[in-house]
């Protein structure tokens, strides 16, 4: 894992290629970490042209903060010298920086692609405040975000897996009808 940097180039090409195989609308499902990198790719790419919808589940964006409360969970850690630490030692576990993940670009930015951020209130491992900062930049008409109470990291779908699955269709329905209505009409013409 790179944080996203590397797993974002490898989501971009996976995107290319079902294209390239005709594929004519391309939906990115991401939970976790895979959220967060989904995120880094739509920032690399005119992502309206690739990507068709966003669906982000328990969204984690690395940073040295986050991990550090990841840590936590395990050991009962000071924050000083382990924050530093955790700094210091992630480009000898992963081969990247903190520097090289688009963090603060991904907190900042307003994606066109209609995005599906869904978060749980009890999730230890990602903090709600990011999916939240992220959901209310969101000015496409079709994105949306759904806080499920008492819900933990990746387990939305079973605290609430009617309405996960009910929510989920009606966001795919309606990215569905808005591309099918922007897509250009053919008229032949006679010669």
């Amino acid at each position: 894992a790179t944080g996203g940097v590397e797993e974002a180039q490898q989501l971009l090409a996976a995107v290319q290629y079902a294209r390239s195989q005709g594929a004519e609308q391309v939906v990115v499902w991401g939970f976790s970490m895979g959220a967060g990198t989904a995120l880094q790719a739509a920032l690399q790419t005119d992502a309206s042209d690739d990507i068709d919808a966003l669906i982000l589940d328990s969204l984690f964006l690395p940073s040295p903060e986050s991990l550090f409360n990841n840590v936590r969970q395990y050991l009962d850690l000071p924050r000083f010298p382990s924050l530093p630490l955790v700094q210091l030692m992630l480009p000898f576990w992963t081969g990247t920086s903190f520097n090289q993940i688009p963090a603060q670009q991904v907190m900042q930015t307003s994606y066109t692609i209609p995005t599906f951020i869904m978060h749980g209130t009890d999730d230890v491992k990602a903090p709600i405040a990011t999916a939240e900062h992220i959901a209310s930049s969101q000015l496409n008409p079709l994105s949306r975000e759904w806080v499920v109470q008492g819900g933990k990291h990746e387990l939305l779908f079973q605290t609430r897996p009617k309405e996960y699955i009910q929510r989920a269709a009606l966001f795919l329905s309606q990215v569905d009808a808005d591309w099918k209505s922007n897509q250009p009409t053919l008229t032949a013409s006679a010669t």
